[in-house]
């Protein structure tokens, strides 16, 4: 139940209704006019925000895909509001939460296998000294979210992404041990862009290790996910949606 509920919480945000935040007024504009404008920004589909008595922006929930870096999707934001408002908003009240656009090659639904997995959403919520990463992983009609935390640096967030998802699959087999990371890197591979998980698996009673790799095709937080699936599917033979 908890984790349905925290599923629905990325899906939808409703931290503040589209009603109320007409009537909020920060720096002569409507809080539902400031929300308009950030969901114009690329990659981003809705946008909730909440000020204070002082009209300071003290909360800002943006849904976004996955096609863009989130720090990219934060500066964006920040730039479009002091271009066309002069409003600055410090980053770290910016909460974005990604939701992965699933895309499968099969289609005939009587293919899909009962132990496939699907990517669900990811959220990187980004704190004062450091981040907190959730992953959700669908299987079996169940969702299992993963939990890790990082620095705020680009290697600490790949590394916490792919945490998560490790933390993800061990509560999908039942078991906090069954895997650990062990380390994460991009490499040039054939010219182009990859990330390399390496993982080690308890599950079957015996130490092993497994490697996984994906090119990033631009975007190396989801690449961090399909790279341990990519690693665990070696022993666990589980189907994933987006493998190619």
């Amino acid at each position: 139940m908890a984790n349905k509920q925290r599923a629905q919480q990325l899906e939808v945000i409703k931290d503040t209704t589209q009603a109320a935040n007409d009537d909020v007024i920060v720096k002569g504009h409507k809080l539902s006019t400031y929300e308009y404008m950030i969901a114009k920004v690329a990659g981003v589909s809705s946008a909730k925000l909440k000020a204070d008595d002082n009209e300071n922006i003290v909360e800002c929930h943006v849904l976004a895909d996955t096609t863009r870096n989130v720090k990219q999707i934060v500066r964006d934001i920040q730039s479009v509001l002091m271009a066309k408002y002069g409003l600055d908003v410090d980053y770290k009240k910016i909460s974005v939460a990604q939701v992965h656009q699933i895309v499968t090659n099969d289609t005939n639904p009587q293919q899909q296998k009962s132990n496939r997995v699907a990517i669900g959403p990811m959220n990187i919520k980004y704190l004062q000294n450091h981040i907190e990463v959730s992953i959700t992983l669908i299987g079996q009609n169940e969702e299992f979210i993963g939990e890790d935390v990082g620095n705020d640096s680009p290697e600490s967030r790949v590394r916490a992404i792919a945490g998560a998802t490790i933390d993800a699959v061990n509560r999908m087999v039942g078991n906090p041990a069954a895997y650990e990371l062990l380390e994460v890197k991009r490499v040039m591979v054939a010219g182009q862009d990859a990330c390399v998980v390496a993982v080690c698996g308890r599950l079957f009673g015996s130490e092993e290790h497994h490697l996984g790799c994906v090119y990033t095709r631009g975007d190396v937080n989801r690449a961090a996910v399909r790279a341990v699936l990519d690693a665990v599917n070696r022993r666990l033979r589980i189907g994933w949606e987006g493998a190619k």
